[in-house]
């Protein structure tokens, strides 16, 4: 009997020592301009769900696009984590899980081969259960602090000590088997939470803040959700237009602004 992921999460870590991190939606900046104008919805259906749906990371911003112009850089919305009704939460990209390329040659699916079926029946096995008290201790037992699980870096070891529940079991051991994979052969997006919503939302009640490109600054005031009294993380645009250079500035950017916030923070002070 396949054990599903959620029962691996150790139930028993103290969950208010990590500080609740924004939940992310990136778009290029023609599509903020023409579909965001004051609501956050759904823009088509999901090909996985078949439903509609909108995508986010908790806390991690993340862009892929090709062929980029100065009219699809990359903005970054970060949403109050506690505004947004959650649908489905997944600890991986459910696109990449179900085939769709990493870009970087292997692909995350080769992972759970092992399950012995299709990506469809597999992936209920990977559904955590969407409260803040549980997302924050997934991220405490699989990387330890909001600052590693926003760097991809699983701090879990097997032969550490550390409580698991069901450490044997197949679907556990291909999750960390890809969770500890190189970097170099897959993206980020294989060790990020991804979460899902059907509801609509007015921008100016669950905007916390935005990533935004430094040079089309002025653009992002003339969005009637825009809050003058929020002063947006700018990162570099002055680099080569390709997608290694954009997700680096976004993140350095984004962790800056997390680190200055204290959303790297332990209770403790522990980071």
């Amino acid at each position: 009997m396949l054990i599903p992921l959620q029962t691996c999460i150790n139930s028993d870590l103290e969950a208010c020592t990590l500080g609740i991190l924004p939940l992310v939606h990136t778009q290029t900046m023609d599509i903020i301009e023409k579909e965001y104008k004051e609501v956050l919805k759904p823009l088509e259906k999901c090909d996985i769900f078949e439903e509609y749906l909108t995508y986010l990371y908790y806390g991690v911003p993340l862009y892929r696009h090709k062929d980029m112009t100065i009219d699809n850089l990359p903005v970054c919305l970060l949403l109050e984590a506690k505004k947004i009704q959650a649908y489905k939460m997944y600890p991986m990209d459910t696109g990449a899980f179900h085939g769709q390329p990493m870009g970087r040659g292997d692909e995350m699916e080769g992972f759970f081969e092992a399950l012995g079926q299709p990506a469809k029946q597999s992936i209920a096995l990977f559904e955590l259960s969407y409260d803040y008290d549980n997302v924050r201790r997934y991220i405490l037992t699989f990387f330890g602090s909001n600052m590693k699980y926003c760097a991809s870096e699983c701090n879990l070891e097997l032969d550490n000590g550390l409580s698991v529940q069901s450490p044997n079991d197949l679907v556990f051991q291909c999750f960390y088997k890809m969770l500890t994979a190189n970097l170099k052969k897959l993206d980020n997006r294989c060790k990020i939470i991804e979460v899902s919503t059907k509801v609509e939302y007015p921008l100016a009640d669950i905007i916390h803040n935005v990533v935004w490109p430094t040079e089309l600054l002025a653009r992002y005031y003339s969005l009637e959700w825009s809050s003058k009294n929020n002063t947006p993380i700018e990162y570099d645009t002055t680099c080569a237009y390709d997608d290694e250079t954009f997700v680096s500035n976004i993140y350095e950017a984004t962790k800056e602004y997390y680190s200055q916030s204290g959303l790297f923070k332990r209770a403790n002070n522990a980071q």
